[in-house]
This record gives C-alpha cells, structure tokens and sequence, in this order.
C-alpha cells in the first residue's frame, strides 16, 4: 500500500494505559466469576496482580496529564498509589504467605487509594485532561465508599465492583487512545 504507514509508539502513558485497561477487564472479569473479595473463587491471584496493573495505568495517567495537573492532581497520584502499594501488599501476604488478618492492610489501601482517585478526580475535572469523560477517577474514588454504604447486599456489591474494573478498563483505554504530547492541555 502506497501512503499507508505504521508507526508503533511504545510509551510509558500507552503501555501503562494498556496495563491499566487489562487490569479493569480483569478485575471485572474476576469479581463477576468468584465475587468481590479474596478467597472466595479460583482466581484469587489475579487479586495480588491487579494492584500492579492498575499501579501501571495511574502511572501513565500521571505520565501523561502531570504537567497540567497542578499540586492536587499530584497529591491524589501520590495518595492513590501508596494505596495501591499497601492493597498489593495486603493481598499478597493474605494469597502468598498465608498471613491471617490482612483484611485491614487491605481495607485500609482501598480507603487511600479511593481518597486518592477522589482527589485525583477534582483535579481532572478542572483542567479535562482526558478525550472523554474526565470523570473517571472520581467516580471510581466514590465508589469504594459507596461500597461500604450498601453493606450486606451481595448483588449490590458485585454491581459495584464490576463496574469499579470496568472504569479502570475505560480510564486505561482513554489514556492509551489519548495521542497528545504529555503535559500539553487539550481544549
């Protein structure tokens, strides 16, 4: 073909908004086959590997939008990800080592990371960094505690962590798609 041509463009923000994408399918692929929490089904170790994906996916955001986002923007980075740090840490020692009791290491990494993607999220919508929905972030920083408000409704919760894996899907995909030079504003 004469004009057609193909260019692969391996980046930070397009390997880690790909990673992020596989890791939401993934989570929502997970929770929808063996439920929302740790020990209940047969892909259990997707659990310790999707913090690290995500991880992957909030670096490429960063990587992507940090020159526009400002210190709020770089605060919610920074919370979210030491949150993913300590839910990968609580999994891993609850799915590898055995250790009883890690749901609080856990808990505790979800609560920092959904305060962090808050943050993150309001930062976001000020400056609309993403091609669509620049939403995103907050609404998966709120629906951790939206979570822990419906209490024992099992439906419910699966609901909304399916949907929590498949923002992480469309956060990540957006950031891969998204061709800008980092750090430029989009109008």
């Amino acid at each position: 073909m004469r004009g057609a041509t193909f260019t692969l463009d391996i980046s930070l923000p397009r390997i880690g908004g790909a990673a992020g994408a596989v890791g939401g399918a993934l989570w929502s692929l997970k929770v929808a086959i063996d439920g929302p929490r740790p020990g209940d089904g047969i892909a259990d170790a997707l659990f310790f590997l999707l913090p690290i994906l995500f991880g992957a996916g909030l670096a490429a955001v960063y990587a992507r939008y940090s020159g526009t986002m400002g210190g709020e923007g770089n605060a919610g980075f920074v919370q979210s990800f030491v949150g993913l740090v300590l839910l990968a840490a609580g999994l891993f020692t609850d799915l590898t080592l055995g250790m009883e009791n890690t749901t609080r290491i856990v808990s505790f990494g979800f609560l920092i990371l959904t305060l962090g993607l808050v943050l993150l999220g309001f930062a976001m919508l000020k400056i609309e960094p993403l091609p669509a929905l620049n939403f995103l972030p907050l609404a998966l920083g709120l629906l951790t505690p939206l979570n822990i408000l419906v209490g024992d409704a099992p439906f419910i919760q699966l609901a909304i962590s399916v949907v929590f894996g498949l923002g992480w899907l469309a956060l990540g995909t957006l950031v891969f798609l998204d061709r800008k030079e980092p750090g430029t504003k989009q109008v």
